[in-house]
């Protein structure tokens, strides 16, 4: 792992001021670093504060969100810039790639027009040099006839489809900072498993990532370190045999048994199957 820091984040609180202008606290003063190459997982449940203090960090949350801390990427303090600033950072230096990948395209226009126009403003190329660039993208995503998926609108591609595009689209801006948030919650098992590996190609390109997921599993395949997180407080942190072996927080602890019972069915429903295979 490079020693080149990508991002900081120091004391990272957030409230929500509620109607009668009172403050609920969300996420309780969090810190953690990345580096370059580095993939970070952030685990914890529903309502644990994982993808919101993302966000916190993105200027993605409304203005009924209090945020306080620093956030410093390559140096410079996110939570200070402008919105528009920001939005500059989040196309040319940072890519989202979302739960739902449906979400990010508009079911009205075109697979190609959709893809050229997130380009426009951040590559200089011609409309030629972008339909070879879109061609090469879908080839690299392992997408066969990419020129039909081009024609094609966003409810005519399933979801796995769409997500893989959704990563190529993140990888050819050269992005210095990927976040993942829950990539693959909305996709089967066998989908998940080819975007998976997607991500471990991302690995190879040395991009620092951010990876969210509520499942041990997936994060375990991707992150060199993990961030467990609880009521939007940081509850453990470090690698995973860390985490699968050491850790002292009950919750950590109880995340990672609930799994090790999962794995065990699994395996033995496996070689109860083999088993029974054999005997015939």
């Amino acid at each position: 792992m490079s020693e080149k820091k990508i991002l900081e984040i120091k004391n990272l609180t957030v409230d929500l001021r509620n109607t009668n202008k009172q403050t609920q606290k969300i996420i309780h003063d969090i810190s953690f670093e990345l580096y370059e190459g580095e993939c970070l997982g952030i685990l914890g449940e529903s309502g644990s504060g994982k993808s919101m203090s993302v966000k916190a960090i993105l200027g993605l949350l409304n203005s009924n969100f209090i945020i306080n801390g620093k956030a410093m990427f390559f140096g410079v303090d996110l939570l200070s810039q402008t919105n528009e600033k920001l939005r500059q950072y989040r196309g040319n230096k940072i890519t989202m790639i979302l739960q739902n990948p449906m979400t990010c395209f508009d079911p009205l226009y075109t697979m190609e027009k959709q893809i050229k126009e997130t380009w426009m403003s951040h590559i200089r190329l011609s409309k030629h040099e972008m339909k070879d660039k879109a061609m090469d993208m879908l080839a690299r995503m392992q997408l066969k006839d990419p020129e039909e998926i081009l024609k094609k609108y966003p409810h005519q591609l399933s979801g796995g489809m769409l997500q893989r595009i959704t990563i190529g689209l993140a990888l050819s801006m050269e992005p210095d900072l990927i976040v993942a948030d829950e990539p693959t919650t909305a996709i089967d098992a066998i989908t998940q498993y080819e975007i998976m590996k997607e991500f471990e190609e991302i690995k190879k390109r040395k991009t620092a990532m951010i990876f969210i997921s509520h499942d041990l599993s997936v994060v375990s395949q991707i992150a060199d370190r993990i961030i467990v997180m609880n009521q939007g407080k940081i509850a453990e942190q470090g690698d995973l045999n860390h985490i699968m072996l050491h850790a002292k927080d009950s919750y950590t602890k109880q995340l990672v048994s609930s799994k090790r019972m999962v794995l065990e069915k699994y395996n033995a429903i496996l070689q109860k199957g083999y088993k029974d295979d054999y005997t015939r």
